[in-house]
């Protein structure tokens, strides 16, 4: 059964405190007009994350969908609910299921009818490139973005859970294989397109004096040498 969430519960306050005990976030949710009985469908990893960008985007007239925001405007917040239609336990499944439900909605807002992954879509790729350019461009928002990492990582629940994400991932060798090749690609148009900032001498010595700074702390050199010791003993066990 889907959740529903009205705009003053637990989406007003934090919507992952509706489902305490869930440790999944992964999954498909709509953002439904009442009045006319339709609804945006959309997935995402972190669905109530994405549930409350939806809101906020919505009350600041910013929504990128333009019936979906005229509806807003005109009939109000009250007159739309918030739905998590399904958690789904394998992030891969995502775009499939997403399909299912915008498939049986042949009025949803959605301004497609195929699903695809926003970063595959070059006209969204492209907006999305020039806009993360012209935001790290600008040096406040670079600072706060630091500080909101910097905040986030002292956390150490949250340090803990990202941690044991990433070894999780990095266990996989279907992950391991995908990332080495995203980078690769990425490289590759960088070079071609004569963007690759390692290869300047002012990156060089940029990055030179950040790894000096680190090293130089004799916390993050003890956890690093710890680290790659115990990589090369985890290698060295497979038989590498």
């Amino acid at each position: 059964m889907a959740a529903h969430i009205r705009p003053h519960d637990g989406l007003q306050r934090d919507m992952s405190h509706a489902w305490p005990d869930q440790p999944v976030t992964s999954g498909i949710y709509s953002v439904a007009h009442l009045p006319s009985g339709r609804s945006y469908i959309g997935s995402s990893l972190n669905v109530f994350q994405r549930l409350r960008s939806h809101r906020g985007e919505l009350r600041r007239g910013k929504h990128a969908i333009k019936d979906l925001q005229a509806a807003w405007t005109r009939d109000g917040e009250e007159a739309f609910t918030f739905h998590v239609l399904q958690l789904c336990w394998s992030p891969e499944m995502l775009l499939a299921c997403e399909q299912f439900y915008l498939d049986a909605r042949p009025d949803a807002f959605n301004r497609t009818r195929v699903v695809i992954a926003p970063s595959q879509d070059p006209a969204v790729a492209g907006k999305i490139k020039v806009a993360v350019a012209v935001a790290f461009a600008t040096p406040s928002y670079k600072a706060n973005q630091s500080a909101a990492q910097r905040r986030s990582w002292a956390d150490q629940e949250i340090r803990e859970r990202r941690v044991a994400g990433l070894r999780k991932a990095a266990s996989r060798p279907d992950y391991r294989q995908h990332r080495a090749a995203a980078s690769r690609t990425q490289w590759a148009r960088q070079k071609a397109e004569g963007w690759c900032p390692q290869r300047t001498l002012e990156a060089r010595v940029r990055f030179g004096e950040a790894s000096r700074i680190r090293w130089a702390n004799p916390e993050w050199r003890a956890t690093t040498v710890a680290a790659q010791k115990a990589a090369r003993r985890a290698r060295a066990s497979r038989g590498r």
